[in-house]
């Protein structure tokens, strides 16, 4: 196996961190033109049939087994049909501020399968702590953002909350066969399977919606699905194969602080008080979490 300095390995965890800080809001920007399933369906189903263009040409052929396709149909029904509709859909009645914090809870439960499913994943004081901590500073970065008004949002609310969880759970499930397949055909192949999935959702439930394509909204279809889906799982892929599930989740708290100062450096939007004292608890809390625990595991 290559051996795969830790150097790259930070720049693979900043890169996918600012290619999500991203996504939430141009997820949110999408939704006006284009309803949430079909959003969804549409942007894995592309972004799955580039990855496997990529694996093939890259292999000099095309290979996928009975197997790879029991696994990566689990995979892309959590990942990208449960989780990722349950964020489209959510969005249309909360904040992307709100969604992306509800999201950042994803390390809890991706410790909770990997201390069950894995081993050598087991979640120390320091690192639960680190999470803790990391949450908690989303919170303060969000919270001015962050508004629950009446019945529907809490709808929101709920469906939010299973996104972390399936993905979670499917990053466990990810990490656990990441070494038996082809990762460009096991990603590509779950993309196209919780794609279709979600297509066949909206045209079962929701064909009747408005649809408007636009620039806007083709754009933003375009942006999710190259870099939002194709690029940043592609990395996501690579992580998994070298670093421990547990910390390629932490991903899903550094990206809020990513997004909050892209804002500022790209649109010029002032950082308050609370965002700039959130993002320093967030990454202490990383930096709790994950370089502590390195320098244990160093030494041990």
């Amino acid at each position: 196996m290559t051996v795969v300095t830790r150097n790259k390995k930070i720049l693979g965890f900043l890169a996918l961190s600012l290619i999500w800080g991203t996504t939430w809001l141009v997820i949110k920007i999408g939704l006006e033109g284009v309803p949430p399933f079909l959003g969804v369906g549409i942007r894995f189903l592309f972004a799955g049939i580039i990855l496997i263009l990529i694996g093939t040409f890259k292999n000099r052929r095309f290979s996928i087994s009975v197997e790879l396709l029991k696994i990566s149909a689990v995979i892309g029904i959590l990942l990208f049909t449960i989780s990722y509709s349950a964020v489209y859909w959510a969005e249309q009645y909360i904040s992307s501020g709100l969604a992306s914090v509800l999201f950042t809870t994803m390390p809890l439960f991706v410790a909770l399968f990997a201390g069950i499913f894995l081993k050598n994943e087991n979640l120390t004081p320091l690192r639960l702590m680190g999470m803790i901590i990391g949450i908690g500073g989303t919170v303060l970065i969000f919270s001015e953002n962050i508004r629950i008004d009446g019945v529907v949002p809490s709808k929101g609310l709920i469906v939010m909350i299973l996104s972390p969880i399936s993905a979670a759970l499917s990053i466990v499930i990810t990490k656990k066969h990441i070494h038996s397949f082809n990762p460009f055909f096991l990603n590509g192949t779950s993309m196209i399977i919780g794609g279709l999935a979600t297509l066949l959702i909206h045209f079962s439930f929701d064909s009747s919606a408005a649809v408007i394509w636009n620039v806007t909204s083709v754009s933003a279809l375009l942006y999710l699905s190259i870099f939002g889906s194709a690029l940043a799982f592609g990395i996501y892929y690579w992580m998994l194969q070298h670093i421990q599930v547990t910390t390629v989740s932490m991903v899903v708290i550094v990206s809020p602080v990513i997004a909050v100062f892209l804002g500022a450096a790209v649109l010029s939007e002032s950082l308050s008080g609370s965002e700039l004292i959130g993002s320093v608890f967030v990454l202490g809390g990383v930096l709790l979490s994950e370089v502590v625990n390195y320098r244990k595991n160093q030494l041990s």
